[in-house]
């Protein structure tokens, strides 16, 4: 549509000038062989009016013709840019969602070397904070064997003493482990989750209350 314009204003443009021209080759004609007494006042005056004219004609299309130029380089320009963001837009997204797998994935390892090194307490945190960040990816067959990790903690809690560096250090952990609680619960997704329940179980058990804490010298 846009081209279809810019064609039917150079046509416009150019049967403007063509008549101009016209207009001027008969003017001078008329002056110089039917009206000999060139160049008197009138003939001379009709010239420079249809000289004037002229320009006037050609300054004014080679101002529309630019116009319509430079509306064509803007959009273009426009269509380039806006593809740009778009592309922009798709990078960030895809650089966020590689952000929010790394912290999921950063969770699950300190959670596995922290369960093979004995220190339950801080697997259970991190696999509870993993377990959030899944919700966050929408990778919501993650959760069960977070769940199943975090099993496997209550277990230990429920049959040995829990070693932590001090008491600073487990209301710490603790701490942690409630506030993720809160936003995992609050997560839009996991209201919708299969998993809900399968989590709600496992986190209802962990009583901290009920855990023999040995503290490091």
């Amino acid at each position: 549509m846009s081209n279809n314009k810019t064609s039917w204003k150079i046509i416009v443009l150019g049967i403007i000038s063509m008549v101009t021209i016209i207009n001027l080759v008969f003017t001078i004609y008329m002056a110089t062989h039917e009206r000999f007494s060139f160049p008197d006042g009138e003939s001379y005056i009709s010239i420079l009016v249809t000289l004037l004219g002229f320009c006037i004609t050609f300054i004014i299309g080679y101002q529309i013709y630019n116009a319509v130029s430079i509306q064509k380089e803007i959009k273009e320009y426009r269509a380039l840019i806006d593809n740009k963001v778009d592309e922009l837009i798709k990078d960030r997204d895809r650089i966020e969602q590689l952000a929010r797998e790394s912290l999921y994935y950063n969770a699950y390892t300190i959670g596995r070397s922290n369960h093979l090194d004995g220190k339950y307490l801080n697997a259970f945190r991190a696999y509870n904070t993993g377990i959030l960040y899944a919700l966050n990816i929408r990778d919501y067959n993650k959760i069960p064997y977070l769940c199943s990790f975090m099993r496997e903690c209550l277990d230990r809690f429920s049959s040995q003493a829990i070693i932590v560096d001090s008491e600073e250090r487990k209301e710490q952990l603790l701490y942690e482990i409630e506030e993720r609680k809160d936003e995992i619960l609050k997560h839009p997704c996991f209201r919708s989750s299969n998993y809900r329940v399968e989590y709600l179980r496992c986190i209802n058990e962990f009583h901290p209350e009920s855990i023999d804490f040995l503290f490091k010298q």
